[in-house]
């Protein structure tokens, strides 16, 4: 190495340093993100924290700081499988196989978006999903009244765990099957986080199973961040309280990737999956962007009782979302 290229060399060594370092605590959010809010919007992004040692190694390749990127290296490595245990984590890779004697359930989980999706989007995407259970967040006045009266969709999904039907930015859980509310919200004080959960048991031809609808808010400042984590933790509860051994549906837009916070904390507390396959390249927010660009904050978690047959995402016309679709099994 000539005396002219050594300072150049410097400066690479030092921004491969800087690059590796941002890599390494981007993905230290991940177990921190129950700590700090911060932490808990890039957990949700951590796959991203890949690129910053890849791009140190190859700032270094074929330089003579042998040491230093055997250390950048190492960090890549331990990175990846970090990062990839976190992903593979949590996902249900249990697939439907012969054994299984129960019929098949679709589930379908879809944030409306309230004034997006407009009423008829809204009828379309339950009249052509062939679910069984629908969990919808964010429905509009004018959708909501469109399902209270539309024949169809009594005929389709004549049992119910609803809101005032006047009330906007709601959540509803619509079945073919027969349900029991489990969280009666009219015996609820003001201000009980629990007013915001739809938690029912659905009582299936093949045996009853419970579903939870809960939509915690954005972390996208500490105080959303703070207010979402306390409803998820009620919703936690809740189930613990009043079905903890039953056959467990979760049908939720978290606001949490595989690898955010709020998901590894439902995975951990229930003992629940998520259904996304760890190899199905799709998310489902921002609906109109590709992915990467999608993120999976959408999703069903289910426990062990369950198979996943199948998992999909569906545009839903005017929603910022896509809906998701999953054929479960037992």
């Amino acid at each position: 190495m000539t005396a002219g290229h050594r300072p150049r060399d410097r400066v690479r060594a030092c921004v491969a340093v800087a690059l590796g370092v941002t890599g390494v605590l981007w993905a230290l959010c991940v177990p921190a993100a129950g700590w700090w809010w911060v932490c808990a919007l890039a957990a949700n992004f951590v796959a991203v924290s890949i690129v910053f040692p890849v791009v140190a190694a190859a700032l270094l390749a074929g330089r003579g700081l042998r040491t230093l990127r055997r250390m950048v290296v190492v960090v890549l490595l331990v990175q990846v499988l970090a990062v990839g245990w976190w992903l593979v984590n949590g996902r249900a890779a249990r697939a439907s196989g012969n054994g299984a004697a129960g019929s098949m359930v679709r589930v379908v989980q879809c944030n409306t978006r309230t004034g997006g999706a407009s009423p008829e989007a809204v009828l379309g995407l339950l009249g052509e999903s062939g679910a069984d259970v629908v969990a919808l967040t964010e429905v509009s006045s004018a959708a909501l009244e469109r399902l209270r009266i539309d024949p169809e969709m009594l005929l389709r999904f004549p049992y119910r765990d609803v809101p005032p039907w006047r009330l906007t930015h709601t959540k509803l859980i619509l079945s073919k099957w027969p349900i029991v509310p489990l969280v009666l919200r009219p015996d609820l004080p003001a201000g009980d986080p629990l007013r915001a959960v739809r938690l029912v048991r659905v009582l299936h031809k093949d045996g009853p199973f419970v579903v939870l609808l809960v939509h915690p808010s954005s972390p996208r400042t500490p105080a959303r961040w703070r207010e979402g984590n306390a409803l998820l933790e009620a919703a936690i509860e809740a189930v613990r309280e009043l079905a903890p051994d039953e056959p467990l549906v979760v049908l939720a837009d978290l606001n949490s990737t595989p690898t955010g916070g709020r998901s590894r904390r439902l995975v951990a507390a229930l003992g629940v999956d998520r259904c996304k396959p760890l190899l199905a390249l799709d998310g489902t927010y921002p609906a109109g962007l590709p992915w990467p660009l999608r993120v999976a904050i959408d999703d069903a978690w289910v426990s062990r009782e369950w198979r996943v047959a199948s998992w999909e995402t569906v545009a839903v016309p005017g929603s910022d979302h896509r809906a998701v679709t999953v054929d479960l099994q037992r």
